[in-house]
Formats: structure tokens, C-alpha cells, sequence
């Protein structure tokens, strides 16, 4: 198994790409803002260190709603199709 971490500047949350027998798992994707519109540059990270290791995405995690950002989890399941999980308390909240 292999846990990489990934740290957002401006909401000091840490993301995690976690590995093990060719699968993949995201925890806490951040959803980037720049005051003026939404950005994707954070997930595309984790997304391109998956895509470095030759892994296969299988599942999303949010660990709990948080406060100081937003998920970027819609954005992950969109880029790589039919991925368990990431079904998010803040997603509920924001239909």
C-alpha cells in the first residue's frame, strides 16, 4: 500500500491518493476557488498521480462535510466514468 498526501494552500485541507494491488482510492478531493470562479487544477493533481502510476481509480472518499472549501468530487467521477462512492452531505445539500 501506498498513501500520497496532497496539500491545498488555501484551505489547509490534505487530500489523499491511496494505493494498493492496482487500485486506486481519493480522500477529500478540493475544490479550487480563486474569487472569481472555480478551478480544477488540485483534482487534475491527484488525478495525474493516479494516471503516473499506472493504477485504476476504483473509489472516492469524503471523509466529512468540510467548512473551509468545497468538494471536487462531481469533477473526479466525471473525468475518469463509473467510480464508486462520492456521494457527499454537501452534494445533498447543494440540489
Amino acid at each position: 500500500m501506498q498513501v500520497f498526501s496532497f496539500y491545498h494552500d488555501s484551505s489547509g485541507s490534505i487530500s489523499y491518493v491511496v494505493t494498493a494491488n492496482g487500485q486506486a482510492m481519493i480522500t477529500d478531493p478540493v475544490l479550487d476557488g480563486n474569487g472569481i470562479g472555480f478551478l480544477k487544477d488540485f483534482a487534475d493533481q491527484l488525478l495525474n498521480r493516479i494516471h503516473q502510476l499506472g493504477v485504476k481509480l476504483k473509489s472516492l472518499l469524503e471523509s466529512h462535510v468540510h467548512a473551509g472549501h468545497l468538494s471536487d468530487v462531481a469533477y473526479v467521477r466525471r473525468q475518469l466514468g463509473n467510480v464508486r462512492g462520492g456521494q457527499s452531505e454537501q452534494a445533498v445539500f447543494a440540489r
